[in-house]
């Protein structure tokens, strides 16, 4: 930010009184009750889901919050048509309908829920609608529940100092076997490069490859750092070499969120953004506010010689990056994007929008469309492929993009959905976008269901089920097609209630279990085949085993209640279950360190916990939603993770890392290696555990490190 303008800021807020309440002593308390009420459980994990802050506003300082009162309006969360019947347990459901535009383009509609827009004209009039509404019911409020909502919400607005830099079956028997059927490749050994077998990123889906910030081939590590650079490391016998790197930096300010190895390509997802700072003079005291437009860009790389790799390509998607996958050679790439309502709070004047009465619009005679149609390597996307709700509320747009890596400069499908979306879950053919409605008397989830196939998408069904999704691991399509979905709710009184529901493949409900605890909320889920397994927690952990066989007719086949809880569950082979999460204290439900598992499910009825080590650590990124971050390999039987101790009054409160890393030997947890992560190498999260061979590697931001696997001796550092 230029320093000059820093300074008519300050000098502009020297005459300010500023309230007691929102000192930066008092923001800061607020803050960290809001932190203290998400961490203690009362709010759904969001570790891997990225709130959608469509551009940035910052304060310059906290003190400076009541003169600039810069807040971003965006999406109300809903997918759904307003008018549609009040949500039951059997919540709402609608198909897709197809027809034919005039163009010829095919136009889809799911009733009551969304429809494809005709021109661009229909969605400039959703989208002034929307904002018409926001600004209406903007100027109702009070100035002071303006500034309540600095703290509320998605989005807390940070204060920065003098720099504005923007960092941004009934039987064991069966129900083994159907588990050993349904588990996961990546839970059951890693891939193979030549001759050497070596771990993969731990993914959703059999088969749905998912990318990283660290992954290997058995011969090469590709890494990349938050300073822009792109290594690729060869490995031989835990002997390592850089043999190229190439920097990013040097094109834009870029931060890689993903990456992708397949077939001598390497593929980097990296968001770019560009920040400036405006300043109005149209009122009588000058106001101030920054944008910060974002771009995702693909990039493709030939590696075949990984001493130098050439690029083979570039897509360029405006908007945020959310997530993405990589199925049989396409590329599906999840974004959002959306145009802000920025609002500034004046003591003297009340509130106003900042953008002009007479603001662009996308009518389809007009180049300016391209400010309000998100836009794919720089065209925006066509109408026909924007999926419009049926009622406007100020929602930014989903973008599914596909790439096809053999043609890695253009894309082959698209879709934008309007509306604001929590997470994606991706089985082997279809796409399931869904979000939590919190405006009713209760919570309840809404999911649009898309089918993906060599890069085409298309929209195929919508539903919405009670309660809320606390766990990526919550929502599962079996093999039928029928969506198992389990929510957590809270009630009027207070109480809470887990339930399992399962759609069928037009997402009507077929079947339920409510209420299943009682007065507790569910942590973690994990369904394979035709069993599921639920643990909900209060002050202990009671692990439900549940049988799927009949969709229409779930049943619980066995509860066991052990203290703690489990927050990343696995199946180990053999009808065993790894769970990793937390002890607990049985009286009070205070968690007292990371704790593992082992229970025995190879009979459904009776459910047990044969092994449990509780650790000297209070945090794992694990245990934050991150299931990429585990190595987990139940065939070379080797699991590992990093974690956090955060210290105590005897250590001054220090904060320590470590990467742990664990065998299951003996109906007991063995110990492998401990190793301690030193701050210098970088902060102790983001951190990967690896094989090749017989050699582990941990990669610790630049530092990697071998280690002989026989006896985990250190071999060598680079």
């Amino acid at each position: 930010m230029d320093d000059k303008m820093i300074e008519e800021i300050k000098k502009e807020a020297e005459d300010i009184d500023i309230p007691e309440s929102l000192s930066p002593e008092n923001m800061r308390k607020k803050l960290d009750a809001i932190d203290n009420e998400t961490n203690s459980g009362s709010a759904q994990k969001t570790s891997n889901i990225k709130p959608f802050p469509i551009k940035r506003a910052v304060t310059i300082a906290a003190s400076l919050a009541v003169i600039l009162g810069v807040g971003v309006g965006y999406g109300s969360l809903k997918l759904h048509n307003d008018v549609a019947p009040a949500v039951s347990d059997s919540g709402i459901t609608a198909q897709v309908t197809q027809s034919t535009a005039e163009d010829g383009h095919p136009a889809y509609s799911i009733p009551g829920v969304m429809h494809s827009a005709t021109s661009y004209d229909d969605v400039n009039d959703v989208i002034s609608t929307a904002k018409a509404e926001y600004e209406n019911e903007m100027k109702k409020q009070q100035r002071t529940d303006l500034i309540s909502n600095f703290t509320d919400g998605d989005v807390v607005y940070e204060a920065v100092e003098e720099s504005a830099t923007m960092d941004s079956a009934d039987t064991g028997a069966a129900a083994k076997s159907t588990m050993d059927a349904a588990a996961p490749a990546a839970a059951i050994g890693g891939a193979a490069s030549g001759d050497v077998a070596h771990s993969d990123t731990n993914v959703r889906t059999e088969d749905v490859d998912e990318g990283d910030i660290v992954k290997t081939d058995g011969k090469y590590i590709y890494q990349y750092f938050s300073s822009g650079e792109v290594r690729i490391i060869s490995i031989d016998n835990g002997i390592m070499e850089k043999v190229s790197s190439f920097d990013l930096s040097d094109t834009a300010d870029a931060y890689v969120t993903e990456m992708y190895i397949k077939d001598d390509k390497m593929v980097l997802i990296a968001e770019m953004y560009e920040t400036s700072l405006s300043k109005d003079v149209s009122n009588d005291r000058p106001f101030y506010y920054v944008n910060d437009d974002r771009s995702v860009h693909v990039f493709t790389y030939d590696i075949k010689d990984r001493t130098t790799p050439k690029k083979l390509g570039d897509v360029t998607i405006d908007g945020y990056f959310s997530t993405s996958r990589l199925v049989n050679g396409y590329l599906y790439v999840m974004t959002t994007y959306g145009q802000p309502i920025l609002y500034y709070c004046g003591l003297d004047y009340g509130i106003a929008p900042i953008y002009n009465e007479g603001e662009t619009t996308a009518d389809d005679s007009s180049d300016d469309k391209d400010d309000i149609i998100p836009k794919i390597n720089g065209e925006p996307i066509p109408a026909e492929d924007i999926m419009l709700p049926e009622k406007a509320k100020d929602e930014p747009f989903y973008v599914i993009t596909s790439i096809k890596l053999d043609s890695p400069n253009e894309t082959v499908d698209s879709k934008a959905v309007m509306g604001y979306v929590d997470q994606v879950y991706a089985s082997s053919h279809s796409l399931f976008f869904y979000s939590a409605d919190w405006s009713g008397s209760y919570e309840r989830t809404e999911i649009v269901k898309f089918s993906y196939a060599d890069g085409k998408i298309v929209p195929e069904a919508a539903g919405s089920v009670k309660g809320y999704i606390d766990d990526s691991f919550c929502i599962d399509e079996d093999k039928n097609g029928n969506l198992r979905v389990a929510t957590t709710t809270w009630n009027e009184s207070g109480s809470q209630e887990s339930s399992l529901y399962i759609l069928d493949k037009n997402m009507k409900k077929v079947g339920s279990l409510i209420d299943i605890a009682g007065n507790e909320g569910i942590k973690s889920c994990r369904f394979m085949g035709d069993m599921g397994y639920i643990v909900t927690f209060r002050n202990t952990d009671p692990l439900f085993t549940v049988d799927l066989s009949d969709p229409s007719n779930p049943r619980i086949l066995s509860e066991l209640t052990i203290p703690g809880f489990s927050e990343y569950l696995h199946y180990w082979g053999d009808g065993l279950l790894l769970g990793v999460g937390y002890d607990a204290d049985i009286e009070t439900g205070g968690t007292e360190g990371v704790k593992l598992s082992m229970f025995d499910v190879s009979d459904p009825k009776n459910t047990k916990e044969v092994a449990k080590m509780v650790l000297d650590v209070d945090y794992s990124e694990l245990l934050y939603g991150n299931y990429k971050s585990i190595l987990i390999d139940p065939e070379k039987n080797l699991f590992g993770f990093s974690a956090a101790d955060w210290g105590d009054e005897d250590t001054n409160w220090e904060e320590k890392g470590y990467y742990l890393l664990f065998a299951y030997e003996d109906g007991e947890f063995k110990d492998l290696l401990t190793s301690k992560l030193s701050m210098d190498d970088g902060y102790w999260d983001g951190v990967r555990g690896l094989y090749a061979g017989d050699y582990f590697y941990l990669v610790h931001g630049k530092k990697i490190t071998s280690y002989d696997m026989k006896d985990y001796n250190k071999i060598s550092s680079l």
